[in-house]
């Protein structure tokens, strides 16, 4: 027989109930606490703490919104368009094929220098440019005619007119010269929401690039006519279209 073993009869069961009977409400009474407490009014507190939480998180996104409506209000809107407008001329969102036509004929018609053959290199045309993922250079390729000193008027020229390019290459030649442009844009980024953010200003850099952008060269096919009926004109065509 195993000495460790405890029975629990019927006698000693009447007794302990006997002895503990008056213990049996107070007994309930915790057990029912404890198990309101653990049900429900921890899984309450719980969700207080996390609207909390959240309302500390719309009074932060509230006065957010509320300094970037303040900002923006305070912004004139005629300055904005009018940067807007220089940027996306010198950064355009997809390949603009007409503005470089035109950037190419605008300098050749100041600089005196003849562009005969050109091979233009559009890149990658079946990726989704909306979702900025196509942002390679349109390379071109001309062959410019006249001496040493007209490339380096064409190539100076076309530095200061937008859209955007660089020099890649020049290959000189006596009568001719080959030179490969690289002519830059980038689309604009995704529109997903990634939360509430402030909205800072541009800094001064940013405000200077702009006014030196503004001073480069911009013309469209409607003004290249009229520079090719009236002659190579003496002075710059700036971005709104004005000569000066």
């Amino acid at each position: 027989m195993d000495k460790n073993k405890v029975s629990v009869d019927s006698v000693t069961f009447k007794f302990l109930y006997g002895k503990y009977k008056d213990f049996r409400i107070p007994f309930i009474v915790i057990v029912a606490c404890t198990v309101l407490l653990v049900g429900f009014l921890l899984p309450q507190f719980k969700n207080l703490l996390d609207l909390s939480i959240k309302s500390k998180e719309s009074e932060k996104n509230l006065k957010v919104l509320k300094n970037n409506f303040n900002f923006l209000s305070s912004l004139n809107e005629d300055a904005l368009d009018s940067q807007l407008k220089i940027v996306t001329r010198a950064l355009p969102a997809d390949k603009d094929f007409i503005g470089i036509i035109n950037a190419i004929n605008y300098a050749s018609s100041v600089s005196g220098a003849g562009v005969g053959d050109f091979q233009v290199s559009v890149g990658e045309l079946s990726k989704d440019q909306a979702s900025g993922s196509d942002s390679s250079p349109t390379s071109v390729s001309l062959t410019i005619d006249g001496d040493i000193e007209a490339v380096n008027r064409f190539i100076g020229t076309l530095g200061t007119t937008l859209p955007i390019s660089e020099v890649t290459t020049v290959d000189t030649g006596d009568f001719s010269s080959t030179v490969t442009v690289s002519f830059y844009h980038k689309p604009f980024p995704s529109t997903k929401s990634q939360g509430i953010s402030s909205i800072v200003s541009m800094g001064s850099d940013d405000v200077a690039l702009i006014n030196k952008l503004a001073n480069f060269n911009y013309v469209t096919s409607q003004e290249l006519d009229f520079i090719f009926e009236v002659g190579t004109p003496s002075s710059r065509l700036h971005p709104e279209g004005e000569l000066r």
